[in-house]
């Protein structure tokens, strides 16, 4: 079986178009209060950072994945949407979506997120 070596530890927003999210299980989040009205949203998930393709007989993938905590900071508003068929203790990541806004009154960009779940948003 081959090595897995991660290209770093930490990414970032620069990173985000070569990230894939699609099958990562959302397993909590939590709200970090930072003072001076900034907040965190810290996502606790399952990362995969590969799929293994089945080897015959078998027609199931294989996964290297790895427990990593997602960050968004300086939080303003934050809505959670869960179907009402939703298991909210089976919560998977179907893919996130970023959209940059430029912000003009102080020459900085700021962005918004989406995270579409399997059983919600």
């Amino acid at each position: 079986m081959e090595n897995l070596m991660l290209e770093k530890s930490i990414w970032t927003e620069q990173d985000f178009w070569d990230m894939r999210w699609h099958d990562a299980c959302l397993h909590g989040w939590a709200i970090e209060n930072k003072g001076d009205q900034e907040s965190d949203l810290l996502l606790d998930i399952d990362y995969i950072f590969a799929w293994i393709p089945p080897v015959p007989p078998s027609t199931h993938f294989a996964y290297w994945i790895a427990p990593c905590t997602v960050v968004f900071t300086n939080v303003s508003s934050f809505h959670i949407y869960c179907d009402e068929d939703g298991y909210l203790d089976v919560m998977s990541i179907s893919d996130i979506y970023m959209q940059q806004k430029p912000m003009k009154e102080m020459g900085i960009s700021d962005y918004e997120w989406k995270i579409d779940l399997f059983n919600g948003k």
